[in-house]
């Protein structure tokens, strides 16, 4: 079985050696690391090939002439890795040593599944761990309270995308790589892949904390740290059909939620239909909930409501 890590830069001279470091350090070794630069200005390309002298077989960089951008560059940097199974990983996360050893070991326990994604701890800018929270309570994966007959697409679909790339091992590139990632708007190639494969009916979750995930203030996107509870809750509410009407803060943040949702969705139809999904039922299930949140929302708060409906027709 050939493993590949997928590795994305861009100035991240500060992390990209501990990065490197905890890939080179697994229980499980990989056989190949490709990286994928799309056009660091710093130091970040003479770490990279210092790493090379010391591993000239292993590690594969690849420099982009234009910057390509998060999500066309994991496509590029997929298409060129070798892996039966593709480890993704960002430059400034830390791989713990027995990433590769336990979600090689899920894949052959569970041969039906062709992606999977892990929880993380989690640091900041300095390595210090932050205590309580992982990264699924930050991104608001309420995998805790979940019901037994739980569709992860459906979730996925409806709700948010809860799954980070720098977590993500997956099998069966080709098939993924046969249409283009889409470039739509609030959707990064780590949700498109997640749809991808749960659309399919294979993807999973890995309850451990698999790696480290780095908050700072510079990331593409960081999760909420001031109030994981209520993005749970939220997210499980949304999930259920149901809102929080308690206070206007709430509720505008469901119909927020739900608008956006419907816009990625909407622009994704024809990418569903390049991949033979049918997303009519959830697509119609979404927008009689976002029906029936305006009705609810404007009942409790006709006149913030009102006011609301005005500004957006302004284009505020």
């Amino acid at each position: 079985m050939y493993l590949s890590a997928s590795v994305l830069t861009y100035n991240g001279a500060a992390y990209i050696k501990k990065q490197l470091d905890s890939i080179l350090t697994q229980t499980q070794m990989v056989d190949e690391i490709v990286i994928c630069d799309d056009g660091s200005t710093d130091n970040t390309i003479s770490i990279i090939r210092d790493y090379q002298n010391n591993y000239p077989n292993l590690i594969h960089l690849y420099q982009n002439e234009q910057q390509l951008g998060s999500t066309k560059n994991m496509e590029k940097c997929l298409g060129l890795v070798k892996g039966d199974i593709v480890f993704l990983a960002d430059q400034d996360d830390i791989w713990l040593p027995h990433k590769v050893a336990s979600l090689f070991a899920f894949f052959e326990a569970n041969p039906s599944i062709d992606a999977v994604f892990s929880n993380a701890t989690l640091i900041n800018e300095v390595d210090a761990v932050l205590p309580e929270l992982h990264l699924w309570d930050i991104i608001g994966f309420p995998e805790a309270t979940l019901p037994a007959e739980f569709n992860l697409f459906e979730f996925l679909y409806r709700v948010d995308n809860i799954v980070t790339g720098a977590g993500l091992a997956i099998k069966n590139v080709g098939p993924l790589l046969a249409q283009p990632f889409p470039t739509v708007q609030g959707l990064l190639h780590d949700g498109w892949i997640a749809l991808y494969y749960a659309s399919q009916g294979k993807l999973a979750y890995f309850r451990e904390a698999l790696f480290q995930y780095r908050i700072h203030a510079a990331q593409q996107m960081g999760g909420n740290t001031r109030d994981p509870k209520g993005l749970l809750q939220m997210n499980m509410d949304l999930f259920e059909s149901k809102i929080n009407t308690s206070s206007f803060t709430s509720t505008k943040a469901s119909w927020n939620r739900l608008e956006q949702n419907l816009r990625v969705q909407n622009a994704l139809s024809t990418a569903y239909q390049k991949i033979g999904v049918d997303d009519i039922v959830l697509h119609n299930k979404m927008q009689r909930q976002l029906k029936n949140n305006y009705e609810l929302g404007g009942a409790a708060y006709p006149v913030r409501t009102k006011l609301r409906s005005i500004k957006k027709r302004l284009g505020f």
